[in-house]
């Protein structure tokens, strides 16, 4: 396993990146001596290993792509391991690309912190054991010129047992990345190949083990493909599992405090909320419009904690001359962030939010949609861009120099929902049609970019006032306050400079696509 990081839990998180071969009984290790950089195959300790995995009745870890186990007979001792698909992993299907968090704990308990990760998945359903395996582990170790560990090999000899008895038996070998090149790993696996080993289907041990219930379709199974010719309500379906899966996926990173995580969970749910608001004509009654106000919560609980990640990091790279104490404003915003941090995790593993989760992945499958939905998408869905986009349209036409930080910010709320519309639409729509809708989208995008940038600078200067409006305080931090403050107001009056021409852009873009639709 590459190095991870430990949490303030105790926890630690690392990338797992491996591939796997079926291989018979004899196999061994070739010479790959003459891969340029690396050195052979080093075998160490044979280790004998237990794991207990546990799932639901449903087996939804499994269906969805992650584990949950107990293993004993490690370097170390025995430990809780939760694996997760890798979000935006990029090693093609040939690879099992997971993020991997080990955790200490007795093996009749299972960590509060393992079921919370996993709580998007599971949704609060019961966990309990579902496979118990012995493994024989033969390892090698390939090491870097600096004797570091660049990979390991290991084969596993697998017994999946029913309490004392055998059941089956299964072999494979597993090539983990450890700190190598993808192009070496690479020619590790041809070289293991020429040997005789033959690519195996890239699934955990527990999934072969449990076979094909282990294998069926995930709650979010995620439509591919257009054919150009579905109905619009399919395209909502297909809409709305993106954006859910975007919530679900992006779940346990937040928790564990990766700020990347973070924004595309809150990304996710202002889409969902977005794609909502612009289907909801398609829909029957009031429930778009109820989800999305359950949706809210979640919205603002990410948001408050966003805000405090995006100014920490703009802070972290800022110098300012002469130089100034910008650690100490950092620690009183950090100190200040504190409550909305506690706030965000609270909602994330509570009952609300596994009820809000429920309803989002029935609202994928089955949304209450009218019949008119079940006409063809590039028919029906135009005139709902047209309806997204119009207050983008209508605020661009009266934004000029004078507009105050409010009426922008306004503005950007609406190129964000007008963007998320077009996004979601145009993969449906057909010739001139679809350009002018990915234009709208591309130039929405870009507008929102910089009206971004300018609200980013005014919550800024708002937040670092605060540190100094409620009290006495040091001087030498009102002093550096006052400095960033000036600093935010420079890059605010950017932001409009450079938004004055998206406007105008963009502005002609939404009036073209209303002659088109019209």
């Amino acid at each position: 396993m590459a190095d991870g990081e430990n949490t303030t839990s105790g926890s630690r998180v690392a990338r797992e990146r491996e591939r796997k071969f079926a291989v018979h009984g004899r196999f061994e290790p070739p010479d790959i001596g003459d891969i340029k950089g690396i050195g052979g195959f080093e075998e160490v300790a044979s280790l004998t290993l237990r794991a207990v995995y546990y799932d639901t009745d449903d087996l939804r870890l499994a269906r969805h792509g992650a584990t949950l186990r107990h293993r004993s007979g490690e370097p170390g001792g025995a430990r809780w391991t939760v694996k997760l698909p890798s979000v935006g992993a990029d090693g093609g299907d040939a690879f099992l690309d997971r993020t991997e968090i080990e955790m200490r704990g007795p093996a009749s308990r299972i960590p509060a912190e393992a079921a919370e990760l996993l709580l998007a998945v599971t949704r609060g359903a019961e966990l309990g054991p579902v496979s118990d395996l012995r493994t024989r582990r033969r390892r090698w170790l390939v090491r870097n010129p600096d004797g570091a560990p660049a990979a390991e090999l290991v084969q596993d000899e697998v017994s999946v047992m029913s309490g004392r008895k055998i059941v089956s038996r299964f072999r494979e070998l597993e090539l983990e990345q450890i700190n190598l090149a993808a192009g070496r790993l690479a020619s590790i696996a041809d070289q293991l190949r020429a040997a005789g080993a033959v690519d195996a289907e890239p699934i955990p041990k527990v999934v072969r083990a449990l076979g094909t219930r282990a294998t069926a379709a995930p709650d979010l199974v995620m439509l591919r493909g257009d054919d150009g010719n579905r109905s619009a309500g399919d395209l909502v379906r297909a809409t709305l599992r993106a954006d859910v899966a975007g919530v679900v996926g992006h779940h346990a990173g937040t928790l564990l405090g990766e700020t990347e995580s973070l924004h595309q969970m809150r990304v996710a749910t202002r889409r969902l909320r977005s794609d909502l608001r612009t289907f909801e004509p398609l829909t029957v009654g009031g429930w778009a419009a109820e989800l999305r106000a359950r949706l809210e919560p979640l919205a603002s609980a990410l948001g408050a904690v966003r805000d405090a990640d995006v100014l920490d990091a703009a802070l972290a790279g800022t110098q300012l001359e002469p130089p100034a104490d910008i650690a100490a404003v950092r620690d009183a915003l950090e100190a200040e962030a504190a409550g909305p941090r506690s706030r965000l995790r609270a909602l994330l593993t509570g009952d609300a939010y596994v009820a809000l989760l429920d309803a989002l992945v029935a609202a994928t499958s089955q949304p209450r949609l009218r019949r008119h939905a079940d006409g063809d998408a590039a028919t029906v869905l135009p005139p709902l861009l047209t309806r997204a986009s119009g207050l983008a349209r209508k605020g661009t036409d009266v934004a000029d120099a004078d507009a105050d930080d409010a009426d922008l910010h306004r503005l950007r709320i609406a190129a964000k929902r007008g963007r998320y519309a077009a996004e979601a639409i145009a993969p449906a729509l057909r010739g001139g049609l679809a350009k002018d809708a990915m234009r709208v989208a591309r130039r929405l995008r870009r507008l929102q970019g910089e009206l971004g940038e300018l609200q980013d600078s005014v919550v800024a200067r708002d937040r670092l006032g605060a540190l100094v409006a409620d009290g006495p305080v040091d001087g030498r931090l009102a002093v550096t306050v006052g400095r960033l403050v000036e600093r935010e107001v420079c890059r605010g009056a950017a932001a409009r400079i450079a938004a004055a021409r998206r406007i105008c852009r963009a502005r002609t873009a939404l009036r073209r696509w209303r002659r088109r639709a019209a």
